[in-house]
């Protein structure tokens, strides 16, 4: 997966962050800070049911994987990081 300007790509599609809504994106950006799902949810004032939803959505538009193994919001954290999102 690589990332050009704003877009994401994997398996040759191309997969902009602006498909992300901004709540999704703020939530994203928060987890790439390190912050928990509590602290994202006290941070957005929403709840942390919210947050997972946030998280979750804005990883399958990315086309991470969100299966159980390993935490949606650290896969997230570290795809935003990687990608020079900082």
């Amino acid at each position: 997966m690589g990332i050009t300007g704003n877009c994401s790509t994997r398996n040759g599609v191309t997969l902009p962050l602006s498909n992300l809504a901004p709540r999704e994106l703020e939530a994203v950006h928060l987890a790439s800070e390190g912050f928990t799902n509590q602290e994202i949810a006290g941070t957005m004032g929403i709840g942390v049911t919210t947050t997972k939803l946030y998280l979750h959505r804005a990883a399958e538009k990315l086309g991470l994987s969100t299966g159980r193994h390993g935490s949606t919001r650290a896969r997230l954290a570290r795809w935003y990081g990687e990608h020079g999102h900082h």
